[in-house]
């Protein structure tokens, strides 16, 4: 857990995550988080585009990462371009419910 899920202040959660990222510069997870902050709490758009797409740079077949871009993306009205971030991370979310289920059927 970060200490940003204890503190309140967003400014202050601003400055946790960026002393993390920077300990941490390519843990997708926290890249993801983020960026969704930035977005969703601070309406900062365009550093939260930077790090959606920092993310799939260090990791290009991360679903996780897909599925949060693509739903930005969505939200802010560029369908076409969602729609496509959806597209690519389809089969890596069914590819992953497979190896899921073959795991549970061990």
């Amino acid at each position: 857990m970060l200490r940003v899920d204890s503190e309140s202040n967003p400014s202050k959660q601003d400055e946790i995550f960026r002393e993390a990222l920077d300990a941490l510069p390519k843990n997708v997870e926290l890249i993801g988080r983020y960026a969704d902050f930035l977005w969703r709490v601070r309406n900062a758009y365009d550093r939260a585009e930077t790090l959606y797409k920092r993310a799939l740079k260090v990791k290009p077949d991360g679903a996780a990462g897909l599925v949060d871009y693509a739903s930005f993306l969505f939200a802010t009205g560029r369908e076409y371009d969602g729609a496509q971030m959806s597209d690519r991370a389809e089969p890596l979310i069914k590819n992953s419910e497979r190896l899921i289920h073959a795991d549970n059927r061990r």
